[in-house]
């Protein structure tokens, strides 16, 4: 059923109403029409809103519709209004609608369809006005709700459009960030914000196109903005919205947690210079107990006195097992400590262990059977020093706790695929054995069984701490099995990857024999500020035509190489005045000629690998570790000497290319060596600058032009290098070995120099 329209109408003209009447019946909508003719009967009937639209004549008696009108809307009736009237002044149809007219129509338009229609119209248009208000209430409602949520929630939302005005400032504590609070939206906030450049930087970036978050500090608040920039269809930033969070407490949190990093790191690397600075102080002396009881060894002995030499280095010995546990402890606490990945031969490393041992377990008439599984591939890549470490300090407890019986160490193939080899490693004895109760607490640090034990045995309870960091870090993990007075058996798995295809046969090892007439008449520079140090080196070298010469310290070096030539230089690291480090950087870099050049053996006492890589970074040749073995010390002397006279044999340039080129040309070819010897100082100058100012597009270009000079000189050496300065610094790729290979490049292109310097003179 149609629903009825009930319209009120009010006109003081009874003919006018009539006509309203008549034409409204004949139109298509079902209605139903009160017709008044006075103001005060139209507002008794409008309070009661039982009307859907209202037609009100403009002109009335005692006053004109609009105040009638405009009460009505004051009261908050929402009803239609149509007002008529007998013009169509454009003004006055303005008016009426600022009133609040839904509509309105001329008198000569009071027709079936002027009617019909102005009714459709003004209904709809109050409908869509109701959904309208509706909506706004609706969104009132939500912005009050969202604006109260805000103020409860511990962020603060803003924004901020291109021209860097606040649009939208709500939050709790906002305050804190601009005081004024939201009262400031409409203001620049380059003028509220003049005193924090940071949060200004952050709106520019943002209004720049760019998400932006970072921590600000306002008063003693921290907050996390976070700025991101809302764009346009077209791309551009139509603002920026922005939120902050209350990070206070956090950042408080993270500057306590970064001081007690720091502070541990501080302790951590205090607690590392103590035990390298110890293993400094014992080994020092220890060098000269070992090295002049070796020397002592080798004169003519009774037996007593042979015995006592024995006993002298035996207990040498356990002191530097108990020094290196306690260093490689530190080390793996420090995480200092890595697995190297290199080939080596699986028996070569056991028959170590069982050279070092078996006299030992001779002495306590104990058996020391090795058995290895025939198929465990025998070439493996892994870290033979490690496992050769886990190994002796497994074997020697047992040799240690085992004093009737035997020690087996057996080594069994687990699995083999995709080229790894899963081994399980087992060292068994029949010694004293360890309660079940004690299993976890052995491998702990500084454990031992009991007291007695440690006064019977000895050791610092780390050996078996370490054996277990050292499987750990191989992925392994180690077990342990035994009964009291029957004997241990601990297991271990490692798995290696297979090493080349090579004859399985065990290789042969050979001694080399070392030619000691090249010794003769060498001039060795002795670096040492310890007399013990000094008195033992020039007892090892005395006998062999060695020209020595001690200096108490770096600065001593320094001058003596003003004036002297020496074949090689014995430097102790921790010396006063100059240390070893600032003496090696002194002649490579400050001293001209081949003197630069002089082959440099570090002798030190920190038994670290980093020490060693730092010697060799430093420009020395070789490395060697306090206590000295005089065996190892002449090995590395013979080794620099003989290299350096080949050296010294074999120019470095090479010009029969040049001499090919010229076809007997001599002129030509001293033409071109003089080119190089005019450029070359010149254009390394350039390429030092632009290394030390890390310029790597100038140092590729430079590396590259300096090659085909060197290419034409068949100077190899440093072509090789040039090469590998260019692409590094074009590709950006191990930048850091790029200055010490540009050192290297220098001190040979010094010698390049002159050389053809010495050619052109002749």
């Amino acid at each position: 059923m149609e629903q009825i329209i009930r319209i009120l109408y009010v006109e003081d003209n009874e003919y006018d109403a009539r006509n309203f009447q008549r034409e409204l019946e004949k139109s298509s909508l079902t209605t139903s029409l009160l017709t008044v003719n006075t103001i005060v009967e139209a507002m008794s009937y409008a309070e009661k809103q039982d009307f859907d639209i209202v037609f009100l004549d403009y002109h009335l008696p005692g006053e004109n519709g609009l105040s009638l009108l405009r009460t009505i809307r004051n009261r908050g009736f929402s009803v239609p209004v149509v007002i008529i009237t007998n013009y169509a002044d454009p003004q006055v149809a303005v008016e009426m609608m600022q009133s609040g007219a839904s509509d309105y129509i001329p008198k000569s338009l009071l027709n079936t369809d002027g009617i019909e229609q102005c009714i459709r119209n003004s209904i709809r248009y109050s409908e869509l006005e109701q959904v309208r208000k509706s909506v706004e209430l609706s969104l009132k409602s939500a912005e009050e709700k969202l604006s109260t949520i805000i103020s409860y929630t511990p962020v603060i939302l803003f924004s901020v459009n291109p021209n860097g005005e606040l649009t939208f400032a709500k939050g709790r504590n906002l305050g804190s960030i601009m005081p004024g609070g939201d009262e400031l939206v409409g203001e620049s906030v380059y003028e509220i914000f003049e005193d924090h450049d940071e949060f200004i930087g952050q709106i520019k970036i943002a209004l720049a196109g760019n998400e932006v978050t970072q921590s600000i500090k306002f008063g003693n608040t921290v907050y996390q903005i976070s700025c991101t920039p809302r764009m346009s269809a077209k791309g551009k930033v139509e603002e920026v919205v922005g939120i902050a969070y209350d990070v206070t407490k956090r950042a408080e949190a993270e500057e306590s947690l970064l001081k007690a990093k720091l502070l541990a790191e501080q302790t951590s690397k205090a607690k590392q210079d103590f035990i390298a600075n110890m293993s400094h102080e014992i080994r020092t002396p220890m060098n000269a107990i070992i090295g002049f009881t070796n020397l002592l060894e080798e004169t003519t002995l009774d037996e007593v006195q042979k015995d006592y030499v024995k006993t002298i280095q035996m207990s040498g010995e356990n002191l530097l097992d108990l020094i290196n546990d306690i260093l490689d402890f530190s080390k793996i606490e420090a995480g200092k400590l890595f697995i190297e990945k290199e080939e080596f031969v699986l028996r070569d490393t056991i028959s170590s262990v069982e050279r070092v041992l078996k006299g030992k377990a001779d002495e306590k008439r104990i058996k020391l059977i090795i058995n290895v599984d025939p198929e465990v591939p025998q070439h493996l890549l892994g870290d033979s020093n490690r496992l050769y470490q886990v190994l002796m300090n497994l074997v020697s407890n047992a040799v240690k706790f085992t004093d009737k019986g035997k020690v087996t160490v057996e080594v069994n193939k687990m699995s083999q695929r995709d080229g790894k080899v899963k081994l399980k490693f087992i060292v068994a004895d029949t010694g004293i054995g360890i309660h079940k109760d004690n299993y976890e607490s052995i491998f702990e640090s500084f454990s031992q069984i009991s007291s007695g034990t440690t006064r019977k045995y000895g050791g610092t309870g780390l050996g078996l701490a370490i054996v277990k960091r050292l499987i750990e870090l191989q992925q392994g993990r180690i077990k342990v099995s035994s009964k009291l007075k029957e004997g241990s058996t601990f297991e271990f798995e490692l798995q290696y990857a297979l090493g080349k295809n090579k004859d399985s046969e065990m290789e042969q090892v050979f001694v080399e024999t070392l030619d000691l007439s090249v010794f003769k008449g060498k001039k060795v520079l002795l670096a040492e500020d310890n007399r013990m140090n000094q008195k033992l080196i020039e007892n090892v070298l005395g006998n062999l035509g060695i020209d020595l010469k001690v200096v108490n310290n770096g600065k001593e070096v320094v001058d003596l190489l003003q004036n002297e030539v020496v074949d090689i230089l014995l430097l102790d690291i921790q010396m006063p005045v100059m240390d070893g480090f600032e003496v090696a950087n002194y002649i490579r870099n400050n001293i001209q000629g081949p003197k630069r050049n002089i082959p440099i053996i570090a002798m030190t006492a920190h038994a670290f690998k980093e020490e060693r890589d730092a010697c060799l970074k430093a420009g020395m040749n070789d490395h060697i570790a306090k206590p000295i073995q005089k065996e190892e010390l002449l090995r590395i002397m013979h080794h620099l000497i003989v290299q350096n006279a080949e050296n010294m044999e074999q120019p470095m340039v090479d010009i029969s290319y040049l001499k090919s080129l010229s076809e007997g040309n001599d002129e030509f070819v001293t033409e071109m060596l003089t080119i190089f010897s005019e450029d070359t100082p010149v254009l390394m100058q350039q390429m030092k600058v632009a290394v030390d100012n890390e310029d790597w597009k100038k140092t590729s270009q430079l590396a590259h032009k300096y090659r085909s000079p060197l290419a034409l000189l068949g100077i190899k050496p440093i072509e090789e290098i040039m090469n590998k300065i260019e692409y590094s610094a074009k590709e950006k790729s191990n930048l850091s070995e790029i200055k010490v290979l540009f050192k290297e490049a220098d001190i040979l292109t010094l010698s390049a120099l002159e050389y053809i310097n010495q050619q052109l003179v002749k």
